[in-house]
């Protein structure tokens, strides 16, 4: 099962649990397999409303994580940061990288900016974003990232890094985190290379 079916069962399934269904997004010409066909809005580092199918047209880099983790999520980014240091300087510029929290009431947009720059990422192509708390749960799903909260506040979560094509779809995710994985290294110039020819 893969695609629209399996986006749609989990979806329904969780939205159950939390009351509501969820809408398909508007965005024109979206796969029917896409991750943007969830309608989540999303509220970046910059404070900008942002809805994921308005990361239509690029490949994105997507992974979930929160700010106040002490090792596992550093890695994340730390090891996506190298991985974009793998790509020629014209490939990079066509890849976009969406981080979004698990941990929304505590990452601010203020404090998403300060992580932000700690890690000295590029913002014109990175999202460090945060979304309502019962729609956390929904993206997890969906992006199949378990997680759960523990008594001191943080957070236990398995921790992929998704490749989505230009329509947001799949193409790989990788769990290799310090050294980046060669072959997903391999996969984001692929991709970063056939936009490029698309455009």
């Amino acid at each position: 099962m893969n695609g629209l079916h399996r986006f749609y069962i989990v979806a329904v399934i969780v939205s159950s649990m939390l009351g509501a269904v969820p809408q398909k997004s508007i965005g024109a010409g979206l796969a029917s397999d896409s991750y943007y066909e969830l309608d989540v809005l999303l509220e970046t580092q910059a404070g900008d409303s942002l809805r994921l199918s308005e990361m239509q047209g690029a490949p994105t880099i997507v992974a979930m994580f929160y700010g106040s983790c002490p090792h596992v999520c550093p890695m994340i980014i730390s090891t996506i940061s190298a991985i974009e240091a793998r790509l020629s300087q014209e490939d990079r510029g066509y890849l976009q990288v969406l981080m979004i929290t698990l941990d929304p009431e505590r990452d601010t947009p203020a404090a998403l900016a300060e992580l932000a720059d700690r890690h000295r990422v590029d913002n014109r192509r990175w999202r460090f974003a945060r979304t309502a708390p019962a729609d956390v749960r929904l993206v997890a799903a969906v992006l199949d990232i378990k997680y759960r909260r523990l008594p001191d506040g943080g957070f236990n979560h398995s921790s992929p890094i998704l490749l989505l094509d230009g329509d947001g779809r799949e193409i790989s995710r990788s769990e290799k985190l310090g050294v980046p994985d060669t072959l997903f290294v391999q996969q984001v110039a692929t991709a970063l290379r056939k936009s490029a020819i698309d455009d």
